[in-house]
């Protein structure tokens, strides 16, 4: 019977995911800004090399932007796929399917202000641009298919 309770007990508890401060930046809604002005440029991990010259290349274009896990240029994390998740007050929940491609703020993302909208359902000016929001790295095919 203790089995039993401490069962129903552990199913109970949630496992916490982390948050990520979420700011967005303008820089990432020029569609024609050259990706040779980010971390995620050239090199083995580099997207210019994968074909993308532009911002507007990628698939999941504007939802694009900079990613904590980027430390610099060349970094492993360099095209990762994020599906970044807001719950706003009234508990609606929001998501974008986002590509890294530049270094991130101090503890989260920077992403497009066209990205901040959606994420936030129209609401990035009222939120003075910045939320809190969950983040888990998901299959890079899912932002190679991702329609902007």
């Amino acid at each position: 019977m203790k089995l039993l309770g401490i069962a129903a007990a552990l199913s109970l508890v949630t496992p916490t995911v982390p948050l990520y401060t979420v700011l967005y930046d303008t820089f990432y809604d020029g569609t024609q800004t050259s990706l040779s002005s980010v971390a995620c440029s050239t090199g083995q991990y580099g997207l210019i090399p994968q074909g993308y010259n532009i911002f507007g290349d990628l698939p999941s274009y504007p939802f694009i932007g900079g990613a904590p896990l980027v430390e610099g240029w060349n970094s492993p994390y360099c095209g990762t796929c994020w599906n970044i998740t807001y719950t706003n007050p009234q508990g609606n929940t929001f998501f974008v399917i986002f590509t890294a491609i530049n270094t991130g703020n101090q503890g989260g993302f920077t992403i497009s202000f066209a990205g901040m909208d959606t994420l936030t359902n129209g609401n990035a000016l009222r939120l003075d641009g910045m939320i809190s929001a969950s983040a888990t790295q998901i299959s890079e095919r899912t932002c190679a298919t991702a329609a902007g």
